[in-house]
């Protein structure tokens, strides 16, 4: 005869043996207490959690002949029979198998009027009923709706969305949880010791996560692994017969997504590719690791993450390396390598992982300006026409400022401006040389302010992060999902979003609702040293505020010959704005006349 399988073996036989559902036994305690047994039960929620031992229990205990606090007892003779599965009264149905109208009608409908043989009550167990055809549930509603006084109905399901509103509004409801890991592994231990059997705490940890909340499923691998092993079953011998990844490797990798060393964690994918690793569960459990530090640092309870206090506490040192913006980032991508992963790429398989690792660790580290054209970066010097220098910025911006970053075009200016028109100057009289009446225009004031501020938002960004993380952290997730700041005007900041973007759109409505865009503008005001309010516009209908800048005109020192009578000729005004910071410079360096309108403008066309 075949060994009994150890999750039959122990099924809960009472309420105190039911893990996880404490309400529900409560519940269902307190309605055996004062007699208010309903007449149609429904039990849903995910598999494994015991809603047909439940079911089985509560036939137990309203057929019990033992005191109703003491109920069931198992040992009088329906307890027994039931335990025995040879009680006649309890009728257990599998609706995938009997999905039919003339199934239900045979089962349940023709019989239901006989009364209970040797119980008090009649228990009609209908598993997975969400299976049933739709004629079987309206063959079915008028006997649920108004039963005989000795049949109760117990229906299970996992999937309640497909059990129609007319069934479930006759039944009293229970929703099962999912069985939290700690209560799993504790229950583990019990079986372990009755049966006699050591088992390291870890490799117990591992089966309950790898469980998900399933006690049937953690039982059945506890005695998959009782016949693998010797005496004492190992954290190892879990992670071999599951082909997952050892805590340790995933600690190991994570550490180098916060040193910003992607060298490190390349080799741990490759040490871990190499003893046959299933890439996709490295993926999905460095997924899970990374969440885990994002809801420790954020102070989430302690029942969402579902750890050991021991890991709990050696986590939350590794989460103080990470920023929050980093660690939503790296989740992002090391779930969409799960995704690709399934490509499996001929030759490089773990090619999605590794891309994953080099973009989460390079995130955060100290780089060079993004998107910055080496003459745009070029200091100013002698009548070239460049762009200001950029200053450097001490810490990495996130991409709402690393993406604002200006792009010079060659002959094209970096603000969109349009010059003032000049008047062109009269030509002198044959043969008499212009001197020179050097006249600089003061640069303009709201430009430079508006540079300034923008500036200064940029070099401030390590403040402005810091801020948002003490008042709001889901403000710094929200500002890297596809936004990013593009001007500072007088006192508003402009903030845009690419709409082609995927999920940009949803962060700029995050960044509207009132919390959020009251802490933003609190924080901005704040850090740029006055009142100053947020607009949040699509990238393509953004345009510029344009300013007139008053140009200069200056001369050029020419002698004019008699021969040549072109020269009498007006001047063409040139078409290239004025640059404030190549004019300041020349300003510094003492440069006048014809040098400083030759390096601000065009050279006027002898005719």
């Amino acid at each position: 005869m075949a060994a009994q399988a150890l999750y039959r073996k122990w099924r809960s036989q009472t309420f105190d043996e039911l893990i996880g559902q404490e309400p529900i036994t409560q519940t269902l305690r307190n309605a055996l207490r004062d007699d208010r047994i309903a007449h149609a039960y429904l039990f849903t929620g995910p598999r494994g959690t015991g809603k047909t031992s439940m079911a089985r229990i509560l036939a137990k205990a309203v057929n019990c002949e033992a005191a109703p606090a003491e109920r069931p007892c198992n040992q009088c003779r329906i307890c027994r029979a039931i335990n025995e599965d040879r009680m006649l009264d309890l009728i257990e149905i599998d609706a995938a198998s009997h999905t039919g109208v003339d199934n239900m009608r045979e089962t349940v409908i023709d019989r239901v009027n006989f009364r209970p043989g040797e119980a008090r009550y009649k228990i009609y167990i209908i598993d997975e009923v969400h299976m049933l055809s739709t004629s079987s549930f309206n063959a079915l509603l008028k006997t649920l709706e108004e039963p005989p006084a000795h049949v109760i109905f117990i229906l299970a399901t996992t999937d309640v969305q497909k059990v129609p509103a007319t069934v479930i509004s006759r039944c009293q409801r229970f929703d099962f949880r999912r069985i939290p890991q700690r209560e799993m592994v504790q229950h583990l231990q019990a079986i372990c010791q009755a049966e006699e059997r050591r088992a390291e705490l870890d490799a117990l940890n591992t089966i309950a996560r790898h469980a998900t909340g399933c006690m049937r499923d953690a039982i059945s691998l506890l005695d998959q692994l009782m016949a693998y092993g010797g005496e004492t079953i190992t954290a190892q011998q879990v992670e071999a017969m599951l082909g997952t990844v050892p805590s340790a490797a995933i600690a190991r990798l994570v550490n180098a997504l916060a040193a910003h060393d992607p060298a490190a964690g390349l080799d741990v994918i490759g040490d871990l590719s190499t003893t046959g690793v299933e890439l996709r569960e490295l993926a999905r459990q460095t997924v899970d690791y990374l969440r885990a530090l994002l809801l420790i640092q954020l102070g989430g309870n302690e029942t969402l993450i579902d750890l050991p206090a021991e890991t709990i506490r050696d986590m939350a040192q590794q989460a103080r390396r990470f920023d929050p913006a980093a660690l939503l980032r790296a989740i992002r991508l090391f779930s969409q390598a799960v995704v690709d992963l399934r490509g499996n790429l001929q030759g490089v398989p773990q090619l999605a992982l590794e891309l994953a690792v080099v973009d989460a660790a390079l995130d955060g580290a100290g780089q060079a300006p993004s998107v910055v054209s080496e003459r745009q970066a070029a200091p100013v010097t002698g009548l070239a026409r460049s762009a200001p220098a950029v200053a450097p910025v001490a810490d990495k911006p996130t991409d709402a400022l690393a993406e604002s970053q200006p792009v010079s075009v060659p002959g094209q200016p970096t603000v969109a401006e349009k010059p003032a028109p000049l008047t062109p100057a009269s030509a002198p009289a044959a043969g008499v040389a212009m001197a020179p009446t050097p006249t600089q225009a003061p640069p303009a004031p709201e430009d430079a302010a508006d540079v300034d501020q923008l500036t200064v938002l940029r070099q401030n960004w390590a403040r402005v992060k810091e801020l948002l993380q003490n008042r709001r952290r889901t403000l710094l997730g929200i500002l890297t999902g596809g936004v990013r700041f593009l001007a500072v005007e007088q006192s508003q900041v402009i903030i845009g979003f690419d709409g082609n973007k995927q999920g940009a759109p949803y962060s700029a409505r995050r960044l509207l609702e009132p919390e959020n865009k009251a802490t933003l503008e609190a924080v901005l005001s704040e850090v740029l040293g006055g009142p100053h309010r947020i607009i949040v516009i699509a990238e393509d209908q953004y345009q510029p505020r344009v300013r007139t800048t008053p140009a200069v005109v200056q001369p050029e020192i020419v002698s004019v010959q008699a021969a040549e009578p072109e020269a009498v000729a007006s001047r063409a005004v040139g078409s290239q704005p004025a640059d404030d910071s190549v004019l300041s410079a020349c300003q510094r360096t003492g440069r006048r006349g014809a040098r400083t309108a030759s390096g601000l403008t065009q050279r006027f066309d002898v005719k």
